[in-house]
């Protein structure tokens, strides 16, 4: 069974001996694979109102754009949770997590006021630039669809199994279609 992200099947990374059939290498070249980031910023204190979880920002003048989640629901501390896709999440997946909080910082600026705390720590995803990804989710780029997922639905030469959020035709990009896919494949590999 192979669980492999997109991102590290459409690299080089791997070598299939015998290679993968035509159809199957055609879709893993069709479909993309997006780019999301996350980063964690605790504060030495709340500075925002505990009862909105979600706050969105969008620059038109330098093309930054992200989604603030109050974190503090989930944590009890006080953690604002910086998500962004994209050209942007690529931008911030270069960088080190202080790098990362010191672009978003301004924006964090101009939404809650001059005063407030710098992040006292900074955790990020490194889900682009890491060998393990190579990026983040699936998507239907131009000239791809369900039929691309579903290429990975047929065992290939009843040997080989595919698994992943890039296989489901019914939710690709989601964590459900990655996990109903595993449990799809581990009956396949049960059958055959």
């Amino acid at each position: 069974m192979v669980a492999l992200p997109l991102g590290v099947l459409k690299s080089s990374a791997i070598t299939w001996n015998p290679g993968l059939p035509a159809g199957l290498r055609s879709s893993i070249r069709n479909l993309g694979f997006g780019a999301a980031h996350r980063l964690a910023l605790l504060f030495p204190r709340l500075f925002w109102d505990p009862s909105t979880q979600f706050v969105g920002y969008s620059s038109p003048s330098d093309g930054k754009h992200f989604e603030l989640i109050n974190s503090t629901v989930y944590s009890g501390r006080p953690i604002l949770t910086v998500n962004t896709a994209g050209d942007f999440a690529r931008q911030l997946d270069a960088l080190t997590p202080q790098q990362a909080t010191a672009v978003v910082m301004p924006a964090l600026r101009k939404i809650y006021g001059n005063s407030i705390p710098a992040p006292t720590k900074a955790v990020a995803s490194e889900w682009v630039r890491s060998p393990y990804t190579r990026g983040s989710y699936t998507y239907w780029a131009v000239d791809s669809d369900g039929d691309d997922n579903a290429a990975f639905e047929q065992p290939t030469g009843n040997r080989l199994f595919f698994a992943g959020e890039h296989t489901s035709s019914a939710y690709p990009g989601t964590v459900h279609g990655a996990y109903l896919s595993g449990q799809e494949a581990a009956r396949r590999v049960a059958e055959a």
